[in-house]
């Protein structure tokens, strides 16, 4: 079968999980050499930025993967069936305790393109209303308020390493200052 100007001779599926799939294909690839291709399936996710009179809220949390805490926006996957604005509702309300009245989709990114395939939707939150976090029973997340200027200086000073927290930040960074050009 025909995929770009690759040819798959054959796909395996090593892995699955409610979030994860891996695959492994046998390829032809465009210089016509035999080869294998593994990519990895995310289910497509969410990530809001929530932000109020120039202070914006993120989650301070320890990640498996990395071994120590991350300072994040709001994330979450977007469940099956279930479509990317009332994922970042639902992920906005769990993990912060939020809830917006005006949340904006600003663009999507792709996580990894060599090797993952999934989506991840990237949306400003504003005019919040502050309740209760609903966590899972696996999360333990420290709600951080701060200026938008300390966490613009966290993205660009490496400090805020998950990427798609980074990305949304800079974004609304750009955005902002090309309002003011």
């Amino acid at each position: 079968m025909k995929h770009g100007p690759w040819e798959i001779l054959d796909s395996k599926k090593i892995y699955k999980s409610p979030w994860i799939e891996v695959k492994e294909d046998k390829v032809l690839t465009p210089d016509k050499k035999k080869g294998i291709y593994s990519t990895v399936k995310f289910n497509d996710s969410v990530h809001i930025l929530p932000i109020q009179n120039n202070t914006v809220y993120l989650a301070e949390q320890f990640r498996y993967a990395l071994g120590k805490q991350s300072i994040e926006v709001p994330s979450g996957c977007v469940d099956s069936g279930e479509i990317p604005i009332d994922a970042a509702k639902r992920e906005l309300k769990e993990e912060l305790g939020i809830t917006a009245k005006k949340i904006t989709l600003i663009g999507t990114i792709a996580m990894s393109p060599s090797s993952i395939k999934g989506q991840s939707y990237l949306y400003i939150a504003e005019n919040l209303e502050f309740g209760e976090q609903n966590l899972d029973g696996n999360e333990i997340i420290k709600k951080m308020e701060l200026p938008f200027n300390e966490a613009l200086k966290l993205a660009l000073n490496s400090e805020i390493q998950h990427n798609q927290s980074a990305i949304l930040i800079l974004k609304k960074h750009i955005m902002d200052t090309e309002k003011n050009l």
